[in-house]
């Protein structure tokens, strides 16, 4: 073999051997760029999977706070029935009590007049027994002959007919009409002219 072939011989034993280094270069950074992706995708797998139970724990334990929890020695619901019938005693209960007070605050002295009468005799008269009865302290009710029929009858049977007005109540019961209620007032026995000194009659 003469020199120019083995020279050639070695260069190309030295490129081959180059070659393969970079081949095998190349493999083993395959391989290990492998490696490190099943490397990170267990460790992702892993992260996933402890965020899923710590998510997991977290509802768990905001359902238990707010689920109510039930005393035991707190007593079940009412049956409805017992229920509405506890209403209903309680209801008639405060209307009892709301009729015994009207009862009571009912004012002793009823005047019997007209919203509508047009005679200014009569407005005068029932303007100046508002203003007597006011300045004397003396609660009283209005009851207006013009709407209520049930009234103007009864004022028609306790005044024997005379349907003058205003006409002056104590109790239910007539006491006069308006020049009687002035004159008690001028001689100051307004107060005892009505009776209202005396106990309430009873009717």
């Amino acid at each position: 073999m003469d020199v120019v072939t083995e020279d050639r011989v070695e260069a190309d034993a030295d490129i081959a051997s180059r070659v393969d280094a970079a081949e095998a270069s190349k493999v083993n950074a395959a391989v290990d760029a492998d490696a490190v992706a099943k490397v990170d995708d267990a460790s992702g797998s892993r992260n996933l999977a402890n965020a899923e139970n710590e998510q997991e724990s977290a509802d768990k334990k905001q359902d238990e706070s707010e689920s109510p929890t039930k005393d035991d020695d707190t007593p079940d619901d009412e049956p409805a029935s017992a229920s509405e019938d506890k209403e209903q005693d309680e209801k008639a209960g405060d209307e009892s009590d709301v009729a015994a007070v009207e009862e009571i605050e009912k004012p002793r002295v009823q005047i019997y007049g007209s919203t509508v009468s047009g005679n200014r005799t009569y407005k005068k008269q029932a303007r100046d027994l508002f203003a007597m009865l006011e300045a004397n302290e003396i609660d009283f009710e209005f009851i207006c002959l013009a709407v209520d029929e049930s009234a103007k009858k009864y004022v028609r049977r306790k005044a024997l007919g005379n349907m003058t007005i205003p006409q002056v109540y104590v109790d239910g019961e007539f006491k006069g009409f308006y020049e009687d209620a002035f004159q008690a007032n001028e001689n100051d026995e307004l107060y005892e002219w009505l009776g209202l000194d005396e106990e309430p009659f009873e009717y």
